[in-house]
């Protein structure tokens, strides 16, 4: 099986021998490739409508992997017991929807050594609500597939234990509006589909722009103000992530 940009790059994120919890499985797609590749042993693959986990069910049992994979049908994390997975990837939907999974399964969420989220919309928020409800974001990614760009995010929950918090180390500065909008690892290592995607935000920032000119309206004005502050955004962005890139390409030589 073949997997695209979007899926390739979520199942990259997954550590090899995760139990894995996939919320919202769709197809069933990511849970097979992951098994066939050999990364994880058996996942769960769950999804909160009958219609998807029908699909997912029919590629299983194409793939023969209805002994490794089983199926359940949750709203969430809601359907998952403590214990049963240590990674939960919850991909496919908007940052609103996964802040609500997320909060309503609490109890789940932070006993998960992993998680693997792509938002499709409201990712600041989404990294927000992480950074301030005890997680560590350590890895971000981004994919472009057919004129879209996605992003992955890698989460911990920070467990305190005797010996101080275990796992992932506290983050040495906290995050600025930047890095919460555009993503810190993203910024920081600069990969060209992400300066692509700044390129493209900035370009469509400074259209809106040009339109607002013409208009002058108060709420236009309002508006205008709003954007050149998006601009003013994008641009650091850009220079911080190809700041870093330059420097990381001059090490290397």
């Amino acid at each position: 099986m073949e997997l695209s940009k979007r899926l390739t790059a979520i199942g990259a994120m997954v550590d090899p021998g995760s139990r894995l919890a996939d919320i919202g499985t769709d197809h069933g797609y990511l849970p097979i490739w992951l098994v066939e590749q050999g990364v994880i042993p058996s996942a769960i693959a769950m999804d909160i409508n009958e219609g998807p986990l029908l699909r997912a069910r029919a590629h299983i049992e194409e793939h023969g992997l209805d002994a490794r994979i089983s199926l359940r049908k949750s709203d969430g994390l809601e359907g998952l017991e403590p214990g049963e997975a240590d990674t939960a990837v919850i991909a496919g939907m908007g940052g609103m929807l996964i802040i609500r999974i997320l909060e309503r399964g609490k109890r789940i969420a932070a006993g998960l050594r992993r998680l693997v989220l792509s938002p499709q919309s409201e990712i600041k928020e989404v990294r927000r609500y992480l950074l301030r409800n005890g997680y560590q974001i350590f890895a971000e990614d981004m994919a472009e597939e057919e004129g879209k760009y996605y992003v992955v995010i890698k989460a911990g929950y920070l467990q305190e234990t005797a010996d101080g918090k275990e796992g992932l180390g506290p983050d040495e500065e906290p995050w600025s509006y930047i890095e919460e909008k555009y993503g810190r690892y993203l910024l920081r290592t600069g990969k060209p589909v992400f300066l692509e995607y700044l390129k493209k935000e900035e370009d469509t920032l400074i259209k809106i722009r040009e339109t607002l000119m013409e208009v002058r309206t108060k709420k236009a004005d309002e508006r205008l103000l709003q954007i050149d502050r998006e601009i003013l955004a994008v641009k650091e962005a850009l220079f911080q992530a190809g700041a870093e890139k330059t420097g990381e390409e001059s090490r290397k030589k």
